[in-house]
């Protein structure tokens, strides 16, 4: 569908950039929607594509081809445990053996789908946008936009690496020290394309920092802070010190009576993407991985 509108000029300010105006016509949309739609060649001024530099002076006429909407998630009703809410950004504790993101083999069920149920059922229009993921089966805080602006900056946040994320994870073996920082790129395994690993083709950057919070005779329990945030980063790296979060299956942490990785996202950290505020969100630690944090300050 096309869009028009002509410039007006207003008093003192000899030009506007293209994409800031459509930007402050349409708040609904980011700028950086804008300027992508513009570097798409979608967006004229005078019958002329324009560019994000492009001078409006006011009296030019300014058209923009609009895409297509995105097809509607199907809503469906399924519990969540809501750990903070606004009208811009929602937060969940997401459970295990919940998928984030429709995907294949997964068409239905997830937590963007328990999201658009839970706006479907208030009577709101709002759309999830979710701007990281966990796995499968790991726990813990998730954040979603509720909004397009929301979205660009929360996922410009987590492009700067300016969003601090804690995770618990009970690993295999009692660990000999008690802080380290893995510094490990990471890359796809020749032999097993759902396992990334450190070597020789590994050359994503991938920084971890962990610290040991408790242990057992048998296993230690640590706090891990991704720097960056590679898929299964932390459970590819304890791996990699020998170490694999019990219940890992995938990376040697298989154990009796463990049915999925013990691995949970304790806290995370960013500004508000409409108030700049530092929000503090906290996941309370699962059923299955309470008993070896238990006396633990977290």
């Amino acid at each position: 569908m096309i869009k028009t509108i002509v410039v007006k000029a207003r008093d003192g300010v000899k030009y506007t950039r293209l994409d800031a105006l459509l930007a402050t016509e349409f708040p609904e949309m980011s700028r950086s929607f804008f300027q992508k739609l513009i570097e798409s060649r979608k967006v004229t001024v005078d019958g002329v594509c324009g560019k994000n530099r492009s001078r409006v002076v006011g009296g030019e006429t300014v058209s923009w081809d609009e895409p297509p909407p995105v097809p509607a998630l199907l809503a469906q009703d399924i519990p969540l445990d809501i750990i903070y809410e606004d009208d811009d950004i929602i937060g969940v504790n997401k459970p295990a053996g919940f998928v984030v993101h429709p995907a294949c083999g997964h068409p239905h069920g997830t937590l963007a789908n328990a999201l658009s149920g839970l706006a479907s059922s208030r009577g709101e229009s709002w759309r999830p946008y979710l701007v990281h993921r966990l796995d499968k089966d790991t726990t813990g805080v998730m954040i979603a936009a509720k909004n397009e602006r929301a979205k660009v900056k929360l996922s410009n946040q987590f492009k700067a690496r300016t969003v601090a994320k804690t995770y618990i994870a009970v690993v295999k073996g009692v660990v000999s020290f008690g802080k380290a920082v893995i510094d490990a790129p990471l890359g796809r395994s020749a032999s097993n394309r759902f396992v990334v690993e450190v070597g020789a083709g590994a050359r994503k950057e991938s920084l971890t920092e962990i610290e040991k919070i408790a242990e057992t005779s048998t296993l230690s329990v640590f706090a891990a802070r991704p720097k960056t945030g590679r898929t299964h980063q932390i459970r590819a790296h304890f791996a990699y010190i020998g170490h694999p979060i019990l219940g890992d299956t995938l990376y040697g942490g298989a154990a009796d009576g463990v049915s999925r990785p013990l691995l949970h996202a304790l806290r995370i950290e960013f500004d508000h993407p409409v108030s700049g505020r530092r929000i503090k969100l906290r996941a309370s630690v699962p059923p299955d991985m309470a008993k070896y944090v238990s006396g633990v300050k977290l």
